[in-house]
């Protein structure tokens, strides 16, 4: 993103009616505390780090924002 990083992103959806209420996985190679920091200032929701095991990103998005069945 040469213009937004993913904290702008969270700020924008945050400001907006639209997806104000939607759940935001920090996905980040960043150090954690900074991240952390960072992330709570913009209200992301989890934090997940890269390099970790795709099955628990995977799971952590379940327990966010749940499929429901209809």
């Amino acid at each position: 993103m040469p213009n937004f990083d993913g904290f702008s992103v969270a700020r924008a959806m945050r400001g907006s009616t639209r997806f104000a209420r939607v759940p935001i996985v920090a996905h980040s190679s960043l150090a954690e505390a900074e991240i952390m920091e960072r992330g709570l200032e913009v209200e992301i929701d989890a934090f997940y780090r890269k390099g970790e095991s795709l099955h628990g990103l995977l799971q952590m998005i379940e327990y966010l924002a749940p499929v429901r069945s209809l």
